[in-house]
């Protein structure tokens, strides 16, 4: 758990940094759409101006709003704060609701975020216990930072599919698959071999469990533990037992929420 005053601290930023976008930000903006239109531009073009303007400031207050109430419901509450790296899908930041809600069932307080340089991140990292790597298509330069950030800092974090790929593609290779066997959307797809030697077997009690699959690309090395494989040797669990926990799954377990999908979370 973070220290309380730090995080009131943080609070009382992010609504200071809310209200000067309110006050200061939003009359500037209109200002210049009034300028825009006194330059005689066509009422369609004045229009999609003023539309796109006012998406950018509502996509604004929607983050510094999220921010406050995340940071105050962990600040009254004293809980744990989880942090979850929003997917860049369609120019659009998006939350997987499953993760959300499986942090709600854990009456867990959570921090969607998605900074814009490492450094942003870095402060970041103090607000949160532990970080959720969400799946999705595709990763960037920064997000393989940020992963590398919290493994050499120790940080509790569970990567799932592109997550566990992005974690370990720090020293390896991901390379594309074609195996329909491998993308599916059934509850239960194939059955995985666990290391009993590994910290997922330490938490599954278990050497062979049923997974989804909904993944066209797979990590062919990785300098983590590797500690888990599919049936046709793909690798569905790698690991590093010398951190708290540092853990990458390629199934989804926020989408079966059985008892080893319960124990992992």
């Amino acid at each position: 758990m973070k220290n309380k005053e730090f995080i009131l601290v943080e609070l009382l930023a992010a609504i200071v940094i809310l209200a000067i976008i309110s006050v200061i930000t939003i009359p500037m903006i209109w200002n210049v759409i009034e300028k825009i239109k006194e330059k005689t531009l066509k009422q369609s073009v004045n229009r999609l101006v003023e539309e796109a303007i006012q998406y950018q400031i509502m996509e604004y207050i929607n983050f510094y709003l999220m921010k406050i109430f995340m940071i105050a419901s962990y600040y009254l509450l004293g809980d744990v704060m989880i942090g979850v790296l929003l997917r860049d899908s369609d120019d659009k930041y998006t939350l997987n609701k499953e993760i959300k809600n499986v942090i709600s069932i854990y009456h867990k307080s959570f921090l969607a975020i998605y900074p814009s340089s490492l450094e942003e991140f870095k402060q970041l990292t103090k607000l949160c216990d532990g970080f959720i790597l969400q799946g999705g298509k595709d990763y960037t330069k920064l997000e393989i930072e940020m992963i590398r950030y919290l493994y050499e800092n120790n940080i509790p974090t569970l990567g799932i599919c592109l997550g566990m790929q992005m974690m370990s593609v720090m020293n390896g290779t991901i390379e594309l698959i074609v195996n329909n066997s491998h993308q599916s959307k059934e509850k239960y797809v194939h059955e995985i071999i666990i290391n009993e030697n590994s910290k997922l077997y330490s938490i599954l009690k278990q050497k062979k469990i049923w997974v989804n699959s909904r993944h066209i690309e797979r990590i062919t090395s990785t300098s983590l533990d590797i500690v888990a494989y599919a049936l046709d040797g793909t690798i569905e669990a790698v690991e590093d037992q010398n951190k708290k926990f540092f853990i990458g799954v390629q199934w989804h377990p926020e989408s079966i929420m059985d008892e080893n999908s319960i124990k992992i979370f």
